[in-house]
């Protein structure tokens, strides 16, 4: 992995660079990293009208005029 990748990688989570596989002790504890504050700013946080996609990837799909009882 590029030098330069690997300094956005460290700047955008939590770890330990100077440490064995970045102070991650096992592939787990990698996938449920956190961010540092700030990385991944949240848009409108306190407007329930949005449902935040967790994880670095896209949604699978959107949908529109959701009412409360419905099933996701």
């Amino acid at each position: 992995m590029s030098e330069e990748l690997m300094q956005n990688f460290s700047l955008t989570y939590i770890c330990d660079p100077g440490a064995q596989y970045y102070g991650y002790i096992s592939w787990d504890d990698f996938f449920i990293g956190e961010f540092r504050p700030g990385a991944r700013p949240i848009e409108q946080p306190d407007d329930d009208r949005f449902i935040i996609n967790a994880c670095e990837s896209g949604p699978y799909s959107l949908q529109y005029n959701v009412k409360q009882m419905d099933r996701f």
